[in-house]
């Protein structure tokens, strides 16, 4: 199953990230979720990661085009909860500038592609 919320900048303010972090961590069926341009910035991506510790069934994630994440809170996201946490995400797309400042992210997605 999968949804796109790309351009729904809602999910980026106020409580949108946090109601779509309660239900991740609810391990609905979505294997596949669009993010983009929704105005997530490192405060909402850190809501999400906490979330991605327990669900597993999500193996695509679309962070592209939200222009207020940081590199350091991407390589923080994978380093401290993905890797740990999260063996079912296989595809991670962020913006070029974000995953160059990222070095864990390519070898982490490398491994959850062997399953």
């Amino acid at each position: 199953l999968s949804l796109n919320l790309a351009g729904n900048q809602q999910i980026g303010m106020g409580e949108g990230v946090a109601m779509l972090s309660r239900t991740l961590s609810a391990d609905p069926p979505v294997t596949s979720l669009s993010l983009a341009d929704c105005f997530i910035d490192d405060e909402g991506a850190m809501i999400l990661a906490e979330a991605l510790k327990y669900n597993t069934t999500l193996q695509e994630l679309d962070l592209r085009h939200n222009s207020s994440l940081t590199p350091a809170v991407l390589q923080s996201l994978v380093s401290e909860t993905l890797i740990p946490h999260n063996r079912t995400l296989r595809h991670l797309h962020v913006d070029d500038s974000l995953s160059q400042g990222c070095p864990d992210l390519q070898a982490y997605l490398k491994g959850n592609q062997r399953g």
